[in-house]
Formats: C-alpha cells, sequence, structure tokens
C-alpha cells in the first residue's frame, strides 16, 4: 500500500511539473483580421522537451491551448499556419519554436 501511495504521488508531481513548465512559452498578438487574429507563440525546446520529439509536440501543443483559453480565444478553432525552428546560440543544440497560428476569440 505504501509503495502504491508514493507511485501515486510522484506520478502526481510529475505531471502538474510539465503543465507548470507551460509559462515558459510566450503568446505574442498580432495583426487583428476579420474576425480573428495573428497571434504566434514561442517556445523554447529543452532536453526534456526536444525539437522533434512527438510526446514534447503534444505538451506543446497542450501550453499553447491553455495560453489561449487563459486569454480569451477558442481552442475548438484556430488554425497553425506555420512552425519554424530557431537555432539558439548555446554549448547544446536547442531552439525556439515559432508558431504562427489564426485564433477567433471566444
Amino acid at each position: 500500500m505504501r509503495r502504491l501511495t508514493l507511485a501515486f504521488f510522484a506520478l502526481l508531481v510529475i505531471g502538474c511539473a510539465t503543465d507548470m513548465d507551460r509559462h515558459i512559452g510566450k503568446l505574442i498578438p498580432g495583426e487583428a483580421r476579420d474576425g480573428y487574429r495573428i497571434l504566434t507563440y514561442r517556445v523554447p525546446t529543452a532536453p526534456n522537451y526536444p525539437l522533434n520529439s512527438p510526446d514534447a509536440e503534444k505538451r506543446r501543443i497542450r501550453w499553447l491551448e491553455m495560453e489561449l483559453t487563459d486569454n480569451g480565444y477558442r481552442t475548438d478553432n484556430y488554425v497553425i499556419v506555420s512552425r519554424e525552428a530557431i537555432v539558439k546560440p548555446t554549448w547544446t543544440e536547442q531552439h525556439d519554436l515559432y508558431y504562427q497560428l489564426k485564433a477567433y476569440k471566444k
């Protein structure tokens, strides 16, 4: 029973940490158009969130959707127009990812 309890708390902490990491990203407002706005979402890669990892990409999209919700945009009707990785000058291969998207207010 004790092992089960410890395992549960470990998973809880890991799950919370990944959602807390979402604050490393930044939603940048752009041009308002007819009914929608062009936004840029910038988020860095990291050793635990590598550039081409499907799991890391799912987390980044989840963070993006949280940022959209926090800022009054719909998560059921947005379009990612582009995704571009820019290399950061560090001793490890890290990138800033830029997602450009069309988003609609609630």
